[in-house]
């Protein structure tokens, strides 16, 4: 009988185990049956729900999900409907996939103990990312199933590239946004320079210079053949001689300056030949004197059409001349243009100012880099004066370093486009009390050296912030993915980016009394040494005095008296503590 009572009470935990576990397959939370408590083979689906009171009777007693679970297109801001599981895995794939969901904000898995799969957590164009880098209550959520997703691997790496994957990350929160239109403007001045410069070269206009002589050569050729076939026509043959006898006398006016033996040898030799050409036979003499009142007329209507020539050929040259004067100022004009662009190059280049890093209000004004040493700001500060020094500062190679503030939004450096440090940590805050925003707006590169932290926070109060405040979260994760761009890590949430110093100092106040009582302490000790110096110097003398006194003999007691034995007095008797008497002689 008491073997069946055992083997009962050890089969019945099993029974009830077994009765108890219901295996269903993964579908859709509305197809779901009832009282499941393992999901397997396919992952249990979340779309968006309609009723959630039905939702929340499908899933109450599931504990564990064996092939995973997809949350898709839902408008829920918290889910919080498996907070029960212990356990999600999946070795086919993620573990939980979130697609879709428009709102999704918190995620609720308190019980939750394991998570496993290929990956561990997906994010698919969810608002849960974006979220994430902005809601610090929502980054938690994230982290909490981090820790649950090492722990269950065993992996020692935080924010592994095993636990998550976020696909089509919203990249309007990344740095340097914005700056498209600026890159395309300037491939677009560059591409105009280039023309501007090909059509000013040296090689096109000499070009342009040939083909105008050649156009002038051919209008020259032009004209002396139309010159030669009026000069074959008979009309023409008497103004021909009348005009070479205008060029022999207007050649031979001008050598008359040279000498004058020679003008009137040729003036005599030009005569001789007109008076021989006129003593011709009879028939021409005729035929000539027929023809001079026609030749005066076609002389006259000639003159006409030289005159008309004349004037078109002037035209041509007042418009060869305005086009060349045209294209002569289209070419200072570029050369101007270009020159201008040059000067705007080198006073960009001359407008730059290095200045070593210092406190801040010793800072020249209109410096653009800071260099050698970090920028300080130190204290509580004229606020007009720290952003009339600052305005122009671009880039900073060596640090900076916000100590003892009361601001409660840093935002001094929001144009600054690169803060790097070769020597240390790239920002330090240090003892700030109210620090909770941190504005750098414009920040494209965050820095430190090797092995150094990229911004360090010293007992300061933004580390409260952080973990507190969602719009402080939000600003030390775009610090974080600025940083992670810069130095290239493919690790989110790394060690490298950041460290909290909380060191506990002792107050002024706590540190002046420990001086007092370490000085009252030391007093004490002093006197305490020269009493026990006393104490112990009598204690030596009164030694000394006792060795030195002889014995006294009592006069009253006779000498030869012999004393006996000594009676001890009996037990649980006292003896007084007076001088023991001696018997008196009889």
């Amino acid at each position: 009988m008491a073997h069946l009572l055992l083997t009962l009470l050890l089969i019945i935990p099993f029974f009830v185990v077994a009765v108890s576990e219901k295996r269903c397959i993964g579908t859709d939370t509305n197809q779901l049956d009832d009282g499941c408590t393992i999901i397997e083979s396919k992952p249990l689906i979340f779309r968006d729900v309609v009723d959630e009171s039905l939702t929340r009777k499908k899933v109450k007693s599931i504990t564990h999900l064996k092939a995973g679970l997809e949350i898709l297109g839902t408008n829920i801001e918290n889910f919080n409907y498996l907070s029960h599981v212990k356990e999600i895995s999946n070795p086919n794939g993620p573990a939980i996939t979130f697609r879709n969901n428009k709102v999704l904000k918190r995620v609720n898995f308190t019980g939750l103990t394991t998570l496993t799969g290929k990956k561990e957590l997906v994010l698919d164009h969810d608002n849960l990312s974006k979220e994430a880098s902005v809601n610090s209550e929502s980054f938690k959520d994230l982290m909490r199933l981090e820790h649950i997703s090492r722990v269950s691997n065993r992996r020692s790496e935080k924010c592994s590239k095993n636990f998550w994957e976020i696909k089509d990350f919203d990249k309007s929160s990344e740095g340097g946004r914005g700056n498209g239109w600026v890159i395309g403007l300037s491939i677009l001045l560059g591409a105009l320079l280039i023309v501007l410069v090909i059509l000013t070269s040296p090689r096109h206009i000499v070009k342009r210079i040939l083909k105008k002589k050649k156009s002038g050569e051919v209008d020259e050729k032009d004209r002396s053949k139309v010159e030669d076939d009026k000069e074959k026509t008979p009309k023409n043959s008497a103004n021909k001689k009348k005009k070479n006898a205008k060029k022999t006398t207007e050649t031979n006016s001008k050598a008359s300056s040279t000498t004058i033996s020679k003008s009137n040898s040729k003036a005599s030799s030009t005569t001789v030949s007109k008076s021989n050409s006129t003593s011709k036979p009879g028939s021409k003499t005729s035929s000539v004197a027929n023809s001079k009142p026609n030749s005066k007329e076609n002389s006259k209507n000639e003159v006409s059409k030289g005159t008309k020539v004349e004037q078109r050929t002037k035209q041509q040259k007042h418009k060869k001349a305005f086009s060349e004067k045209c294209k002569i100022i289209m070419f200072n004009m570029n050369s101007m243009l270009l020159s201008s662009l040059l000067i705007l190059q080198f006073v960009g280049v001359s407008g730059e100012k290095t200045c070593a890093g210092k406190e801040v209000q010793n800072l020249d004004n209109g410096c653009t880099e800071i260099d050698k040493s970090p920028l300080v700001f130190r204290g509580n500060l004229d606020e007009k004066m720290v952003r009339e020094k600052v305005q122009n500062i671009k880039h900073i190679t060596s640090g900076i370093e916000v100590i003892e503030t009361d601001l409660e939004t840093f935002d001094y450096l929001k144009h600054v486009e690169r803060i790097q440090n070769s020597n240390g940590p790239a920002m330090l805050f240090k003892k700030n009390k109210n620090l909770k925003r941190l504005n750098f707006t414009s920040l494209g590169e965050l820095k430190a050296k090797d092995k150094q932290k990229d911004i360090i926070f010293e007992n300061d109060h933004f580390a409260q912030a952080f973990s507190k405040e969602a719009d402080s979260f939000g600003d030390f994760m775009k610090l974080e993915l600025i940083a992670r761009k810069s130095n290239l890590r493919s690790k989110a949430c790394s060690k490298d980016f950041y460290q909290f110093i909380n060191k506990k100092e002792i107050s002024d106040s706590k540190k002046t009394w420990t001086i007092i009582m370490l000085i009252v302490g030391a007093i004490f000790t002093i006197i305490d040494l020269i009493f026990t110096w006393i104490f112990v110097k009598e204690c030596c003398a009164r030694r000394k005095n006792k060795v030195k006194k002889p014995n006294k003999v009592n006069p009253n007691v006779p000498v030869g008296t012999k004393f006996g034995q000594p009676r001890t007095p009996a037990s649980g008797t006292t003896t007084s503590s007076g001088t023991i008497k001696t018997p008196k002689d009889k």
